[in-house]
């Protein structure tokens, strides 16, 4: 379970931190806006109590508009999973794809960012979704959450997993690890074909203050050539590397393979895979925030 084998920690040239306010807008109302729009439509559902939709059609359009897509292409969107039950062990893929997921341990039900969420003790809880990475081609994909970390996380031997496959702890995952004496980002997907050896196409990311008690987003993409990770809406760090991920199945929320130090410990909300590259102006939207286009990139604000 070593997950920082072979990895460049501080590929510092990578990183774009700039305007990487990690607080920003993030409390767990932020967003009550019942005119919301997706897609260039109003949400076809009632929103829930915190002023988000929960109908996952809300982000796709009806057709596919090319590279200047905003808010997906159908059929993109393969899993979504909003944790609004509230009560019992499972929990819906909102796209109708049918990739539910079972809780195990012993998760709670507490407010999410939208609605519920899904509370990991850190020491025996986890999600599964047996089939949701199934529909991966491998040459694109983006991966978002909603999290919520303790004010103290219990950095010394831990390497908590938000999301991961299980076939190998090192495909398609978010997690964090320590990184001195705070936290760290991990983006990572995989590509045995051309890096048997256990040298991942990846990049960490060490926010300047680690971003606890308060909600927030994070994303990552990857086009088959550079992997980009996003903090609230904005893009942090990327590294360019050329590869085909992996093929899985399973996804793991919470922890990986029932390993003692990658339990994660706090909430989770919102889980989105695509089988797509998101573009910035719409994770900054998946975010809640404002995008605004510029050159060579636009920037998000809240």
């Amino acid at each position: 379970d070593d997950d920082d084998s072979g990895d460049d920690d501080d590929d510092s040239g990578d990183d774009d931190d700039s305007g990487d306010d990690d607080d920003s807008g993030d409390d767990d109302d932020s967003g009550d806006d019942d005119d919301a729009t997706g897609g260039g439509v109003s949400c076809p559902q009632s929103f829930n109590s915190y002023g988000c939709c929960s109908d996952a059609s809300f982000f796709e359009q009806t057709t596919c508009v090319g590279a200047g897509h905003s808010w997906g292409c159908p059929g993109d969107l393969l899993v979504q999973l909003d944790f609004d039950e509230g009560v019992g062990t499972t929990t819906a893929d909102s796209t109708g794809n049918g990739h539910d997921a079972t809780l195990y341990g012993n998760p709670t039900w507490v407010d999410g960012y939208c609605g519920h969420g899904v509370s990991f003790d850190g020491v025996d809880d986890w999600v599964l979704s047996p089939t949701a990475l199934s529909g991966m081609t491998g040459s694109a994909v983006t991966m978002e959450a909603w999290i919520y970390v303790p004010t103290a996380y219990p950095w010394e031997n831990s390497s908590p997993f938000i999301l991961a496959a299980t076939e190998d702890q090192n495909n398609y995952r978010f997690s964090m690890t320590a990184g001195g004496t705070d936290g760290r980002f991990l983006w990572r997907v995989a590509d045995s074909s051309v890096n048997p050896a256990g040298v991942y196409i990846d990049k960490f990311y060490a926010p300047p203050a680690f971003p606890a008690a308060v909600w927030t987003h994070i994303a990552g993409t990857y086009d088959g050539n550079m992997v980009r990770f996003y903090v609230n809406g904005i893009e942090v760090a990327n590294h360019e590397e050329a590869g085909t991920v992996d093929a899985a199945t399973d996804l793991e929320i919470g922890g990986w393979n029932q390993s003692g130090n990658l339990f994660y410990n706090g909430v989770i909300d919102e889980v989105r895979i695509w089988s797509m590259v998101r573009l910035p102006q719409e994770i900054c939207e998946d975010a809640r925030g404002t995008y605004v286009a510029g050159s060579p990139v636009g920037t998000c604000s809240f």
